[in-house]
């Protein structure tokens, strides 16, 4: 921990920076990537863990993901162009939408009994603890003696042994308890005041409101205008459309070829054309535009099992597509089976999703079920 003196002539620590790190732009690699669901340790758990020992060992990884290796098959997928050339990560590099979980999961898995015990860690960060000199000596002890088994090496300039407080994940830890990180608290304090931003528009969307965050580091001018004011905006939204409101009479094509074969047949299912284009890259004959475009949008959070169609939900979970008749026997074990309660709309649709199973109608289907419930 580094001490350092404020404006107002107070001691706050504060963390070193000794180098900077690279990332390179890997979205496109992200999207295709199945995510890997690893949790990270709770902060707040984790510091109360820390918290009122004696004496504190705060150590940091060297190069922080680059200690993990690539399989070699894998190495071309990390290419990424600059101006010296082109060239391609052997270890691990920042971007990755996994990188993080696998950090994780590979400290946790190298020092799994002794987390919680004799030290914490998150990412590469490892905090040794003792309520006894001789116990604080054993516990880093073992550590360092992992460290060299598992070759994992660590940032010496960036590592503080046999202190009383430190710094860890923005807090102050020490024997007395848990304090608020100063240096954190004078960086907020000196910030300017917003002067022309739209936070005060009581009617700003969401999505304006996100614009807005992302616009604010930079020098400029942000003044909101009507739709009907503002000349510049899309022209083609306002042509008008001629055929709109004609209904397509034509008769359903009853008869079948070879290709529809190997694709989802019988009861027309809400997932079928992305199971078809999952499973077989088949897309049905009549799609317009604005169907496919609506069709690959979204297609990205689904991944084909088979026989099973998954999505990858808001909340990181990958769960089971099901079809309408499977939704009527979950619904019933959800709200009145053995663990069901009979709650309300909102509870009895988190246990669907806590069971793992996902279809786009899922708070509809639930409130008509709940709402038709006779024992409630």
């Amino acid at each position: 921990m580094t001490v350092v003196t404020n404006e107002k002539k107070e001691l706050i620590p504060t963390r070193t920076v000794t180098d900077s790190r690279v990332c390179i732009y890997y979205r496109k690699l992200n999207d295709v990537t199945c995510k890997d669901q690893f949790p990270l340790p709770f902060i707040d758990q984790m510091l109360e863990r820390l918290s009122s020992h004696s004496f504190y060992c705060f150590l940091d990884g060297f190069s922080g993901y680059f200690q993990i290796p690539i399989d070699p098959i894998d190495q071309e997928n990390t290419t990424f162009t600059c101006p010296s050339g082109t060239f391609s990560y052997r270890r691990m590099p920042f971007g990755l939408c996994n990188a993080l979980t696998t950090f994780q999961r590979c400290m946790t898995t190298i020092f799994h009994d002794m987390v919680e015990k004799s030290m914490e860690l998150f990412m590469d960060d490892f905090s040794i603890f003792g309520s006894s000199f001789h116990d604080f000596l054993t516990n880093l002890d073992l550590m360092f003696a992992r460290c060299e088994k598992t070759n994992l090496v660590l940032n010496w300039e960036k590592c503080h042994f046999m202190v009383k407080e430190g710094i860890i994940l923005g807090h102050k830890v020490s024997k007395t308890g848990i304090e608020v990180d100063r240096a954190k608290i004078d960086t907020i304090a000196k910030l300017p005041p917003p002067t022309n931003y739209l936070f005060t528009k009581r009617d700003a969307k969401p999505r304006l409101i996100r614009w807005v965050l992302l616009l604010q580091e930079f020098d400029i001018e942000i003044k909101d205008k009507k739709g009907m004011e503002n000349v510049a905006a899309d022209h083609l939204s306002r042509l008008e459309n001629p055929a709109r409101g004609e209904i397509d009479d034509k008769g359903t094509e009853d008869s079948f070829s070879e290709e529809y074969l190997m694709v989802i047949m019988g009861e027309e299912l809400w997932y079928a054309n992305i199971a078809n284009f999952l499973a077989g890259d088949f897309l049905p004959k009549g799609l317009t535009h604005q169907q496919k475009k609506n069709l690959f949008s979204g297609i990205k959070y689904y991944l084909w099992d088979d026989p099973y169609l998954f999505r990858s939900c808001a909340d990181g979970i990958i769960r089971r597509c099901v079809f309408d008749k499977e939704i009527r026997d979950i619904l019933e074990h959800c709200h009145n089976g053995t663990v069901g309660g009979h709650h309300g709309v909102q509870f009895t649709a988190k246990k669907v999703f806590d069971a793992g199973f996902y279809w786009p109608t899922i708070f509809k289907d639930v409130a008509t079920y709940v709402r038709e419930c006779d024992a409630c």
